[in-house]
């Protein structure tokens, strides 16, 4: 598809020729500059007759400030999904490096196919990203176990200072025998079914909110281990939306006990807004 470059002025009337109040031409042109016309119209199209079908057009009383209102909050509660996953991903590394020194040794085990399940997916690409990270020069804390391009005495504890929270899910998740993953959802005072699933949901939402996704009106592919009694005593919501994620993340931060008040924060930031709250307990993407 070719699309014409439109100036900021060119995008502004854009807008307001397709039915959106823009308020001040100015300002708008201003907030576009700051926020990018695709990253606002992302928001937008819930306000759009039926964009999916190629009619752009905005419902009647749809407002420019009103998008960028619904923009803030969604990025408030990046912010604080943020901080709960920071608590979660620190947490898990932790334990996780200490149970699997304990259950498999100092020797880099995680590096070796034979380690790992045979359902395993893309598991050479998983080995060989974690070599990469282990062998840039300037990680001093692993150059004193490693010689050249052998790893093989770089210890599960140094190394996970080094893996990102992607492969460290695959870690938790696919390892054979799964007792370190295991022991870690013992340590970590969470229950051990449906951990390893947990821990690769956040590192999937920690990768949105680091590169400023949409959570409203999201519909995430991966599912967020809630237990039954947790639907019982929190709102109605979709399997598949950022609260369910939200859910699980309480009870991850009761467990290791950090962040006492941060279901209460949430819970006030969807109170604010009955259509914020609506989009993400129940997204429906127009």
């Amino acid at each position: 598809m070719h699309k014409p470059f439109l100036s900021l002025h060119e995008q502004v009337e854009l807008l307001d020729q397709r039915g959106l109040d823009v308020g001040d031409a100015q300002q708008a042109a201003h907030a576009l500059h700051r926020l990018n016309y695709y990253r606002v119209s992302g928001y937008g199209r819930e306000f759009q007759v039926a964009p999916s079908r190629g009619d752009d057009d905005y419902d009647a009383g749809a407002s420019l400030e009103r998008v960028l209102g619904l923009m803030d909050r969604d990025a408030r509660l990046r912010l604080l999904l943020t901080e709960a996953l920071i608590e979660i991903e620190i947490g898990v590394r932790s334990r996780f490096a200490h149970e699997a020194g304990r259950v498999h040794g100092s020797h880099a085990f995680y590096l070796e196919s034979a380690a790992y399940l045979d359902s395993t997916r893309d598991l050479g690409s998983h080995i060989a990203k974690i070599r990469r990270e282990l062998l840039r020069p300037q990680l001093r804390t692993v150059a004193r176990y490693r010689s050249g391009d052998d790893l093989s005495r770089v210890p599960i504890w140094v190394a996970i200072e080094v893996v990102t929270f992607g492969a460290l899910a695959k870690m938790v998740w696919y390892l054979d025998p799964p007792l370190a993953a295991q022991r870690t959802a013992d340590a970590a005072g969470l229950q051990r079914t449906g951990f390893g699933s947990s821990i690769h949901s956040f590192a999937v939402l920690r990768n949105v909110c680091a590169h400023h996704g949409q959570l409203w009106h999201r519909s995430f592919d991966v599912m967020f281990a809630t237990l039954p009694k947790e639907k019982k005593r929190e709102p109605r919501h979709e399997p598949s939306s950022v609260y369910s994620g939200i859910v699980v993340a309480k009870r991850f931060l009761k467990g290791m006990n950090r962040l006492p008040d941060w279901s209460e924060r949430v819970s006030a930031l969807l109170d604010e807004d009955a259509e914020f709250r609506a989009g993400i307990l129940q997204p429906a993407p127009r």
